[in-house]
């Protein structure tokens, strides 16, 4: 079992187990144990949509925010930041711990692996192309592809 800390200062448990699995389907029509099928295109999806991820997560942990009195809602506006990204590693945690077979929890660890990997290289491309930005020539481009010159705009006669 995995747990997170949300945004509220709220530790919460996540117990992927075979209760868990069932509300989850049964409430989202999500099946967890299909996570590595189709590509692993579940898995990629927790990843990048973190709205999917609070629903899942938030069924999951049903039972103890319903003890607490926490609803959906307060749930998802605890999310953000650095509690997404503990709250991905925790459900990550809580479904290699699920499987039975070893094999499939390897292939589950080098699947997220490579998915933190691609994300990671992706950012890093976003970084670098940013700092090659150079911001006039982005506004003369602007400018230039708006048929207008600074100062044509400061001379027309609408001004």
């Amino acid at each position: 079992m995995s747990n997170f800390t949300d945004r509220s200062g709220r530790t919460w448990q996540v117990d992927v187990n075979v209760a868990a699995v069932k509300r989850v389907r049964d409430t989202l029509g999500i099946n967890l144990l299909a996570v590595l099928d189709d590509g692993a295109r579940l898995l990629a999806d927790l990843h990048d949509d973190p709205v999917l991820l609070v629903d899942v997560l938030y069924v999951i942990c049903r039972p103890e925010a319903e003890a607490a009195g926490v609803d959906d809602e307060a749930f998802g506006r605890a999310m953000s930041g650095d509690s997404l990204l503990a709250a991905h590693a925790a459900l990550i945690a809580g479904l290699e711990g699920f499987f039975p077979n070893p094999r499939q929890r390897a292939v589950l660890k080098t699947l997220v692996g490579k998915i933190r990997g691609a994300a990671e290289a992706l950012m890093e491309h976003a970084e670098t192309t940013l700092q090659e930005i150079d911001e006039a020539s982005v506004a003369q481009h602007v400018i230039a592809s708006a048929g207008s010159s600074p100062e044509s705009l400061a001379s027309s006669p609408d001004r």
